[in-house]
């Protein structure tokens, strides 16, 4: 069985246990009297501040909030400190002269606007191997500095995405002809024993070819032609549509010894019937198009709202898309990041999906996955 764990969602029992773990720890009571810990912020190079007193509440907000997290020589301490380049903002001589530098660059308002996130945005130093990462713990410091959440939900700042004109494109045939002549011989010859009319949804190899094609249309990308910048043919490893990946990704009834060959062979014919097709050609200007947005990209960031974070422990919204880290991206030091292992793959909608073990067509064993977060030390917890 696999589990996909997306942002908002409740974790499956294994990795639940990580933030039972968590939460136990942090409400830790067995009568011992406990005492508040202290600002651990900015990991392991954190700079101890000895400097003027900050001049206003604000200020002090801006050094528990922004300076604590910032000033170690791992993060912004290397280079915009005290003798280093403009803007000063983790000055760690005078707080009040980084409280100064910072609100040049930062947008109280809206946060993920500051000039301060949208730099490393664009790759300018991040500390982690996730710029996404990176980008959203800085516009998570700068909230907190502006107000923070505690008390009420998440909510959106929804913007509207940069339009996308539609290019040619290229549109499925009204008759089965090219189809029957390319993808549907690989379908009756190897999906037959189940995807029939009489079998199982979708009937991809129906002895009716109408039928068969109505079903596939849905399962074939025409994107995975020609790429129309190289005019190279799109790779295995890149095609996307789902006749593909069910036999790459998914190794669903595979018939040759490697899934790969087998995924490689259907991108085969479904490239030769985008061939058929010809040049794309203009949309129609009677249409309405949706000018190029996806969901992916465009459409999950209504979905992260409405969600309660006072005294968070630790959050995973999943974004990194790729690596073996999911970052925790709630502000709260130290960061307890979750190792990815074994059977573990990042899914599009920000998420992860947890698979069982299974050997593969070369009789190696892969672990079931697991999203691991780093053991606690004593003094994180004093006393339990």
């Amino acid at each position: 069985m696999k589990t996909i764990i997306r942002q908002g969602t409740r974790a499956p029992a294994a990795l639940f246990s990580v933030f039972a773990a968590l939460l136990f720890l942090a409400g830790c009571n067995s009568g011992e009297s406990t005492e508040a810990l202290p600002n651990t912020g900015g990991g392991s190079n954190t700079v101890s501040y000895s400097g003027p007193a900050p001049a206003t509440d604000d200020v002090l907000n801006f050094k528990r909030s922004v300076w604590d997290e910032l000033s170690g020589q791992n993060k912004c301490g290397a280079c915009h400190n005290a003798g280093g380049q403009s803007p000063q903002f983790v000055h760690e001589g005078d707080i009040n002269i980084a409280y100064a530098q910072a609100n040049t660059i930062v947008n109280l308002s809206d946060p993920s606007q500051s000039e301060m996130v949208t730099k490393v945005a664009g790759g300018h130093n991040c500390w982690t191997t996730s710029v996404t990462a990176c980008t959203d713990l800085l516009t998570v410091y700068i909230s907190n500095w502006a107000g923070g959440s505690e008390g009420s939900v998440k909510t959106v700042e929804l913007r509207a995405p940069n339009i996308q004109d539609v290019n040619n494109t290229l549109t499925f045939p009204s008759d089965a002809d090219d189809f029957a002549n390319t993808i549907y011989p690989v379908l009756t010859q190897y999906c037959s024993d189940c995807h029939t009319s009489n079998g199982q949804t979708p009937y991809i190899a129906s002895s009716d070819v109408d039928i068969a094609y109505d079903q596939s249309k849905s399962r074939i990308d025409l994107n995975d032609g020609k790429d129309p910048v190289t005019d190279e043919w799109i790779l295995t490893d890149e095609a996307s549509s789902r006749l593909v990946e069910r036999l790459r990704d998914d190794r669903h009834n595979c018939w040759d010894a490697d899934c790969l060959d087998s995924a490689t062979e259907m991108l085969a014919a479904i490239q030769a019937f985008i061939d058929r097709l010809g040049d794309p050609e203009p949309i129609p200007s009677n249409l309405v198009t949706s000018k190029a947005l996806n969901l992916a990209n465009d459409g999950l960031l209504a979905n992260a709202g409405g969600r309660y974070e006072d005294n968070v422990i630790a959050l995973y919204e999943f974004k990194a898309g790729e690596g073996p880290t999911a970052f925790d991206t709630s502000g709260i030091s130290p960061p307890l990041d979750l190792t990815l292992s074994g059977n573990v793959g990042w899914v599009g909608g920000w998420g992860i999906d947890i698979g069982p073990a299974f050997e593969t067509e070369e009789g190696d064993m892969i672990r079931a996955g697991k999203a691991q977060a780093p053991p606690l030390t004593a003094a994180n917890c004093t006393p339990c």
